[in-house]
This record gives C-alpha cells, structure tokens and sequence, in this order.
C-alpha cells in the first residue's frame, strides 16, 4: 500500500463497508538472501538465487541511478 499514491489509496478506502474499519499493516516486499543481497532469495529447488520483486528492485534501481553520491550515501548505500 504505501507505493499507491493519494489516488491508489482513495480507491482502496472506498473498497471498506460504511463506517467500518481498515487495517494497514506493512512490511518489506523485497527478498533478501541469506548473505544479505537485497532483491534476491534462495528459493526450494533452485540452485541458484533469483529475483524476488522485480518492480520493487526495478523503482530502487530508479531512485540510485537518479540519485548523487551524497543522496546515495544518505540511502545507506552506493549501489
């Protein structure tokens, strides 16, 4: 939910009955390997690592290639 946007969220809050309730909860949508690589995951039965939200590794790689050395720094990292 938080990448939806003020039009994105207005949608979904007309999706909730009158006068009734609506739970956020938010977590990451990106996997992380077991040595820390952001984006890829050890998935059972494959050998090797594969990508694990294309379009949440594709909007980072946005927001770094955009960004100056000292916004990447600020980001936490320089990749």
């Amino acid at each position: 939910l938080p990448f939806v946007g003020i039009s994105g969220m207005g949608a979904f809050v007309h999706h909730c009955p009158d006068k009734g309730k609506i739970f956020i909860m938010f977590g990451p949508h990106v996997g992380v390997s077991n040595d820390g690589t952001v984006g890829k995951i050890e998935r059972i039965g494959q050998k090797a690592l594969s990508t694990s939200c294309g379009a949440g590794i594709g909007a980072y790689k946005a927001i770094m290639g955009s960004a100056s050395d000292e916004e990447k720094a600020f980001l936490g990292t320089k990749d």
